[in-house]
């Protein structure tokens, strides 16, 4: 019950509010600590909304919502969910994923020194949008 409304706030969250993908700002966010990254996305004009059911923090603007876990259920112990980027533009994961490189034994999973990311593609079943995301996980 958790995860569906877990999505479906993500789902309407994508559908009310969206922003241009900025590589710098991403960079930044995907460092950042929780009250850091609240701090940072409302210098930068992102629109910020803390969820306590999904445990998230989401950082939005027009075409790009960041979403900070707040949580830990998406952990396991090897790797901490850091950030998902959801973009409108497909473009956009070339530039997230630039430093990484491909697990070639499980297509749209990559990797760095640092992160494991996944790529999903969806579409918003409310607007028939899709949205190209990136889940950033941190090696622990």
């Amino acid at each position: 019950m958790k995860i569906l409304l877990t999505f479906i706030i993500i789902v309407f969250a994508q559908n009310l509010h969206s922003q241009s993908f900025d590589k710098k700002t991403y960079e930044k966010l995907l460092k950042l600590d929780k009250v850091e990254f609240v701090k940072y996305a409302e210098s930068v004009g992102l629109r910020i909304e803390i969820d306590s059911i999904s445990e998230s923090i989401f950082a939005q603007s027009k075409g790009c919502l960041y979403i900070k876990p707040t949580g830990n259920k998406n952990d396991n112990q090897y790797y901490k969910l850091a950030l998902i980027i959801s973009t409108q533009n497909k473009e956009n994961n070339k530039i997230i994923l630039e430093s990484a490189r491909e697990n070639p034994e499980t297509k749209g999973v990559w990797t760095d020194n640092e992160y494991l990311y996944r790529e999903w593609d969806m579409e918003n079943p409310i607007s028939k949008e899709m949205w190209y995301k990136v889940l950033i996980y941190k090696r622990k």
